[in-house]
């Protein structure tokens, strides 16, 4: 029987991916006008200076999603998980920016584009962004739970 992480690690990809057409510019006006729209329109975004404009630099990562899947998604979750932890770090806050649901796209396009071996470390990229999102509120609720225990102790 084959081992099937040789196989993915392997793995060929797409022979020729397909040319950058028409509608991968319609796609990247759309996530930007959708990016502005929120971030002008949000009451409760956070460094919204700082967050339109990464948000709309990493959007352009959509063009090169088919010749690059890797660095396109390496890129975009390592930006937004970096914005996101600094956010964290001064404000106690999580960035919840809807727009940047386009990485959606970028994390087919890896699958569908890259080869396997741009797959699995792509997987651990993925996994290590879900890791590091998830730690933020896990330690904000410790360290609300540890305050509460520290102000019913003392009184």
């Amino acid at each position: 029987m084959a081992n099937p992480l040789r196989e993915l690690w392997s793995d060929s990809g797409a022979a020729t991916p397909a040319p950058r057409v028409w509608r991968d510019w319609v796609f990247l006006a759309v996530v930007l006008s959708a990016m502005l729209v929120e971030g002008l329109l949000r009451p409760n975004l956070l460094w919204r200076p700082v967050v339109i404009p990464m948000a709309m630099a990493m959007a352009f990562s959509v063009l090169w999603r088919r010749t690059h899947p890797l660095a396109s998604v390496s890129v975009v979750l390592v930006g937004f998980n970096l914005i996101g932890v600094a956010i964290y770090l001064t404000q106690d806050s999580t960035l919840d920016f809807y727009s940047s649901i386009f990485v959606l796209v970028l994390i087919y396009s890896l699958f569908r584009w890259g080869t396997g071996r741009e797959a699995a470390i792509g997987s651990v990229v993925m996994l290590g962004a879900l890791v590091v999102g998830a730690v933020k509120p896990v330690a904000a609720h410790r360290l609300y739970v540890d305050q509460i225990v520290i102000w019913v102790t003392i009184k």
